[in-house]
C-alpha cells in the first residue's frame, strides 16, 4: 500500500473518532440540560409546595380567628342577655319577697282560725302565685343565699350590724336581716341582691372598728376643712 493510501485511512480514521467525540459531547451535554431542567422542575415542585403549606397554614389560622371570633360574639351577645335578665330579676326579687311576707302572715292568720270563707279564697290564690314564683325562681336557677352560722363573705354578704356573742366565732352570721338571691348559669354565679347580716364581733374588734371609723371620720372631716 502506498504511502497516500496510508495517510488516507489515517484521516478517515481521525474523522471517525471525531465524530464519536462529537456526538459523546452532544449527548452529554443533552444530559446536562436534561438534568438542569429536572432540577429545575423539581425546585419549582418543593416551591410551589411550601407555598401551599403556608397557605394551608393561613386557612386553618383564619379559620381558628373566625371560630373564635364567632364564639366571642356569642357569649358577649350570651352575656348581655343575660345582664338584661338580672335586671329584671332584680326587680322582681322585691315582688317575691312581698308574697314572702303576705304568705307568713297568712300563716299566722290561719293559726289563729281567724280565716273566714271569703279570706280563705283570698289566700288561696296569693299562696299560688307564691308557688307560681317559687316555680319561676328554680326554673331561672335563682337561690337564697345560704349564709346563717357561716363565716361572713364580702361576695355575697353586707353587714349592717354587729353583735358581741361569746359563743360564736369572730365573723359569723348570727342573723339574716335581709335575704340575698344569686343566680346560676355555665359560668357560675352572679349575685342578684347580697344579704344583710349581723355579724359577730369580738369586744377587741368592736373597738379596733370604732377606732378606724374615728380616724376616717377626722381625716374627712379635715380633708374638707382644708
Amino acid at each position: 500500500m502506498s504511502k497516500k493510501s496510508n495517510n488516507e485511512v489515517e484521516e478517515v480514521l481521525n474523522l471517525s473518532r471525531e465524530e464519536k467525540i462529537n456526538e459523546q459531547e452532544l449527548l452529554k451535554q443533552s444530559i446536562d440540560e436534561k438534568n438542569k431542567i429536572i432540577e429545575e422542575q423539581k425546585k419549582l415542585i418543593s416551591d410551589l409546595e411550601n407555598k401551599n403549606k403556608d397557605l394551608y397554614k393561613q386557612i386553618l389560622s383564619l379559620k381558628a380567628e373566625f371560630d373564635n371570633f364567632r364564639k366571642r360574639t356569642e357569649k358577649e351577645k350570651q352575656k348581655k342577655f343575660f345582664l338584661g335578665k338580672v335586671d329584671v330579676l332584680e326587680k322582681i326579687i322585691s315582688l317575691y319577697e312581698m308574697f314572702s311576707y303576705a304568705v307568713e302572715s297568712i300563716k299566722n292568720i290561719e293559726k289563729q282560725n281567724n280565716v273566714n270563707s271569703e279570706l280563705s279564697q283570698i289566700t288561696e290564690g296569693i299562696k299560688l302565685l307564691y308557688k307560681e314564683f317559687e316555680n319561676f325562681f328554680v326554673k331561672e336557677n335563682i337561690e337564697k343565699i345560704d349564709c346563717l352560722n357561716k363565716k361572713f363573705d364580702h361576695l355575697y354578704n353586707e353587714v349592717v350590724e354587729y353583735e358581741e356573742n361569746d359563743d360564736k366565732e369572730e365573723g359569723t352570721i348570727i342573723e339574716v336581716v335581709s335575704s340575698g338571691y344569686v343566680i346560676k348559669d355555665e359560668d357560675g354565679e352572679y349575685v342578684l341582691r347580697p344579704a344583710k347580716v349581723k355579724v359577730v364581733k369580738n369586744k377587741i374588734g368592736l373597738k379596733d372598728e370604732m377606732k378606724d371609723e374615728k380616724i376616717e371620720t377626722n381625716d374627712t372631716f379635715s380633708t374638707s376643712n382644708e
